[in-house]
């Protein structure tokens, strides 16, 4: 990331995240919202999941999108959308989706994105803008 930055001072650098913040199972996207000096992030969420990836028997819960946004902010990073999968929704469940997008955009206030039906271009146009807005 360093040398990205030093030798060709792109507007725009993409790092993927590995985990939620409080993965149990760690580690977690602190290490890359800390040494990446990260600014912005897409945040990626499954509403049919309710427990962190191999944490089922634990029983660790994934907490609200909304809680992680506040915790993202307290890295000093922004989150500038949400990406929501399927993931964990049966087809009986078609509408969920496209609902649990919809509450997010009216309690969040952000861009929320299906991916895999609606392609990504309002992420993109959010990242296009961040990266010309330049907040670092």
């Amino acid at each position: 990331m360093v040398e990205c930055a030093r030798e060709k001072d792109p507007d725009l650098i993409l790092i993927e995240g590995q985990s939620a913040l409080r993965n149990p199972s760690g580690p977690c996207g602190a290490e890359l919202l800390l040494s990446a000096g990260t600014t912005g992030v897409i945040l990626q969420h499954a509403p049919g999941r309710l427990y962190f990836d191999g944490c089922e028997e634990v029983k660790a819960r994934i907490p609200p999108v909304e809680d992680e946004v506040e915790l993202i902010a307290r890295y000093g990073a922004r989150v500038l959308g949400v990406a929501l999968s399927g993931e964990g929704l049966d087809d009986r469940q078609e509408g969920a989706l496209q609902a649990h997008a919809e509450r997010l955009r009216a309690s969040l206030g952000l861009p929320v994105s299906l991916p895999l039906a609606d392609g990504c271009e309002h992420l993109m146009d959010t990242l296009i803008t961040w990266a010309h807005w330049r907040p670092w």
